[in-house]
């Protein structure tokens, strides 16, 4: 049954460059492309070439010097950083590379902060929280401290996290990145599976063919630009 409802992601013209010696370097060169609701959208393309900058202007992170970036029909570009802030906390989820747990916090802990940020912690919350937890296979693990977790498992609260509000849009950049080949594959099948399940519109930043493979579609930026692979 799905439980949330993806959301349209849209670029248009999307720009952003950054100083470089005594010129500046464009990052990304009118960027434009469309996200289907409920797609998943693997970004893959060479070193250094702007996908992390991409996937921060889509979170509301950073603003794009130029263009529009929609998500749902709300044009972020439009917004202060109060307003992205409080947007991103209650439609985005966000997965990282390392994980990025809090090592005072247990496991619950860390996936129902982003909640508790946004004033949005209660019951119903802890109960998804662990829910998803146990889908991940930490089901009875939520008071441990994320030290005493593999690499893998640590990964699994990110993405536990990253859903617990309910996003319309889960971005993830490298999120298999820092995984041996055996747990990379084990933490895919969960991303994917639970991405699906809820409906969610996806989007992944990978250097990892085997995770491109799992999207339904694959986009390379390169020299500035958006193709399709």
């Amino acid at each position: 049954m799905i439980e949330t409802a993806g959301s349209e992601v849209q670029l248009s013209g999307v720009t952003r460059a950054y100083p470089e010696g005594d010129g500046v370097r464009r990052v990304l060169d009118g960027v434009s492309a469309t996200l289907a609701p409920g797609s998943i959208t693997a970004l893959v393309g060479p070193s250094g070439c702007g996908k992390s900058t991409l996937l921060n202007l889509i979170a509301g992170i950073d603003p794009p010097d130029g263009g529009s970036i929609s998500i749902g029909g709300t044009d972020l570009t439009g917004l202060d950083e109060t307003a992205r802030t409080r947007f991103r906390r209650r439609h985005i989820g966000l997965v990282f590379q390392f994980f990025n747990l809090l090592p005072t916090l247990t496991v619950e802990e860390n996936v129902l902060l982003p909640q508790q940020l946004d004033g949005r912690d209660d019951a119903g919350t802890a109960q998804r929280a662990r829910a998803l937890l146990a889908d991940l296979g930490l089901g009875g693990r939520e008071g441990e401290w994320p030290e005493h977790l593999s690499g893998g498992e640590q990964q699994r609260v990110a993405i536990a996290r990253a859903l617990a509000g309910r996003p319309r849009l889960l971005l993830a950049d490298e999120p298999t990145g820092n995984l041996d080949g055996e747990t990379a594959e084990a933490v895919a099948d969960s991303l994917v599976a639970l991405a699906e399940r809820d409906g969610v519109t996806v989007l992944l930043v990978t250097h990892s063919d085997e995770l491109a493979r799992r999207a339904h579609r694959r986009l390379t930026l390169r020299a500035g630009g958006l193709t399709e692979a």
